[in-house]
C-alpha cells in the first residue's frame, strides 16, 4: 500500500480543523519521515494515529508476516506430503513461526 498523499478523502476535510506546529530539528524531521515511509502513511497520518494510540505497523513487519505465513504453509506440505515422519519437527517448527508472528506483535487493522 503506497502512501497516502495529497487531497484528504471527501469529509475528513471539514473533521479536521484543529492544527498542531511542532518545531524539529532536520534530524528529527528526518527521522519522523522515515517512520511514516516505512509505515507508508504520510508524516500527517503517522503522527495522527501516534497522536491517538493507533497501531502503526512498518510494510517490513507485515511483508515479515506473511512470509512466516508461507513457509507454515510449506510446512504443513511437507508434513502432509510425508505422512508425518517429521511430525516433532515440523510441530517444532510451526511453534517457532507462529511465537515469531506473535513478537513482531502486527494486528490486522
Amino acid at each position: 500500500m503506497a502512501p497516502r498523499r495529497g487531497r484528504p478523502r471527501r469529509g475528513e476535510e471539514e473533521n479536521r480543523k484543529a492544527q498542531v506546529n511542532v518545531r524539529l530539528t532536520t534530524a528529527e524531521h528526518e527521522d519522523l519521515r522515515q517512520e511514516a515511509d516505512s509505515a507508508g502513511l504520510s508524516i500527517g497520518d503517522y503522527v495522527r494515529r501516534r497522536v491517538i494510540g493507533r497501531p502503526v505497523a512498518a510494510h517490513v513487519d507485515r511483508a515479515m508476516i506473511n512470509e512466516l505465513r508461507r513457509l507454515g504453509g510449506l510446512l504443513k506440505l511437507v508434513h502432509g506430503e510425508s505422512k508425518g515422519s517429521y511430525r516433532a519437527e515440523t510441530r517444532d517448527t510451526i511453534l517457532a513461526i507462529q511465537a515469531a508472528i506473535t513478537r513482531v506483535g502486527i494486528s490486522d487493522q
